[in-house]
C-alpha cells in the first residue's frame, strides 16, 4: 500500500545520501593532506640572530687583540725589555694555545645544553686576556703578556669550533651558509682593524697603555651584555630545525669518525699548512719590511690589512661558488699561487736593498 511505498522511497534515499559524520572525515582527512602555508614555512628559532650577533662579536674581539703586538714591535719591545723574537711570540703563543684546547672547545660548542656557556666562555677569556694585557703594559710584565696570549688562545678554540655550530643550532638551512660566512669574515674583520688601528692609535708609552686600558674595559662591558642578549638554556635545547636531534659529541667519538674518512683528513692537513702560514704573515711581515727593507711601522701595517683583505675578498668570492666540482681546482690553485707568491715575497725580501713594492704585491697575493 502507500505507506509501503513511502518507507521503500525513504530507505533508497537513505542509500543514497552521503552520511555527514563520514563526509566530514574526508574533508578533514584532505585538508590534512593538502599543505598549508603555515606548515610549508620551516620553524625558526627565537633570538637567533641574538646569539648571532653575541658570537660574531667575540670572534670580533678576540681577532682583534691577535693584532696588539705584532704591528708595534719595537714599541712593545722597549715597554716589555725584550727582543724582537720574544715580541713575535705573543702572538705565536695564542696560536699554539689554540690546539690543545680545540677538541674540547669543540664538544662544548657543538652541544646544545653547553654552547651557551661556550659563547659567554668566549667574552670572558677575552675579558681575561685584556685585563692581563693591560697589567702588563702598564707593570712592564713579559710573563703577564705571555699569559694573556694563552687566554686568548683558549678563547680563539672555542670562536673557531662556533663558525658551524652556532649556524647549526640556530639558522635553518637556507640561512646557514649566510651565518658561517658572518662569522669568519667577522673574525677577519677584527684582524684586520687590529692590524690597522693599533700603529694608528699606539705611538708612545702613554697612548699604548690607554688603548689598553679601552680594549680591556669594552672585553669586561661585554660579557654582561652577551649574558643578557642570549636566550636562555631552554632555548638552546628545543630540538634541531629539521631532521631527529644531534648526537652529543664526545672527543673519543669525533676522533674516531674522523678518522674513517681519510680525504677529509688530506684536505684538512692540506688546510692547516695553508692557514699556519696565513696566520704567521701578519706576525713576521713587520720585521721583514721593516728590518729588511726599512719600511716604516705603519707602511707595514697596512701590508698586513691588505694581506688580510686580500683572504676576505677571496674567500667571499669562492663562497658564492655553489659548484664543488669547479670550487676544488679553484682551491689548487689558489694555493699553488700563494706558493708562488712567498717565493716571490722571499727572492724580493733576501737581500737588501730589497724592493718594497714587490713584497708588498707577494705578501698581498699570498
Amino acid at each position: 500500500g502507500r505507506p509501503g511505498r513511502i518507507a521503500r522511497k525513504t530507505q533508497a534515499a537513505m542509500r543514497e545520501a552521503p552520511s555527514p559524520a563520514l563526509n566530514t572525515s574526508e574533508e578533514e582527512d584532505a585538508a590534512a593532506l593538502e599543505p598549508t602555508e603555515d606548515a610549508a614555512a620551516p620553524p625558526t628559532k627565537r633570538g637567533r640572530h641574538r646569539v648571532l650577533a653575541c658570537a660574531t662579536l667575540a670572534s670580533i674581539i678576540n681577532a682583534f687583540m691577535f693584532m696588539n703586538f705584532s704591528p708595534i714591535v719595537e714599541l712593545s719591545r722597549r715597554r716589555f725589555r725584550a727582543t724582537e723574537g720574544q715580541v713575535s711570540w705573543l702572538y705565536s703563543a695564542a696560536l699554539l694555545a689554540t690546539l690543545p684546547c680545540f677538541f674540547a672547545g669543540a664538544t662544548r660548542m657543538s652541544n646544545a645544553d653547553t654552547q651557551r656557556g661556550a659563547i659567554l666562555a668566549i667574552h670572558g677569556l677575552n675579558a681575561v686576556a685584556a685585563l692581563l694585557r693591560l697589567a702588563a703594559v702598564a707593570r712592564a710584565s713579559y710573563a703577564a703578556a705571555v699569559a694573556s696570549s694563552l687566554a686568548l688562545g683558549a678563547g680563539t678554540s672555542l670562536v673557531v669550533a662556533s663558525y658551524a655550530a652556532v649556524p647549526l643550532l640556530w639558522l635553518p638551512p637556507q640561512e646557514r651558509a649566510a651565518g658561517v660566512a658572518w662569522l669568519v669574515q667577522g673574525n677577519y674583520a677584527g684582524w684586520a682593524l687590529g692590524a690597522a688601528a693599533t700603529p694608528a692609535v699606539v705611538v708612545d708609552g702613554h697612548s699604548f697603555g690607554r688603548f689598553m686600558f679601552l680594549q680591556a674595559l669594552a672585553c669586561v662591558v661585554m660579557v654582561p651584555v652577551a649574558q643578557l642578549l642570549l636566550p636562555g638554556s631552554a632555548a638552546t635545547r628545543e630540538p634541531l630545525l629539521e631532521g631527529p636531534p644531534v648526537a652529543r659529541a664526545t672527543l673519543g667519538k669525533t676522533l674516531t669518525d674522523l678518522a674513517r674518512r681519510p680525504r677529509w683528513c688530506v684536505a684538512c692537513a692540506a688546510y692547516a699548512v695553508a692557514a699556519g702560514v696565513g696566520f704567521a704573515v701578519p706576525a713576521v711581515v713587520d720585521d721583514i719590511l721593516g728590518d729588511v727593507c726599512g719600511a716604516a711601522p705603519r707602511r707595514a701595517a697596512r701590508v698586513g690589512v691588505v694581506f688580510i683583505l686580500a683572504g676576505v675578498a677571496c674567500g667571499a668570492l669562492l663562497g658564492r661558488c655553489p659548484c664543488e666540482k669547479r670550487r676544488r681546482p679553484l682551491l689548487v690553485a689558489l694555493l699553488a699561487l700563494g706558493a708562488v707568491a712567498l717565493a716571490a715575497l722571499h727572492v724580493a725580501t733576501a737581500r737588501p736593498p730589497c724592493r718594497p713594492l714587490d713584497a708588498f704585491g707577494g705578501a698581498a697575493v699570498a
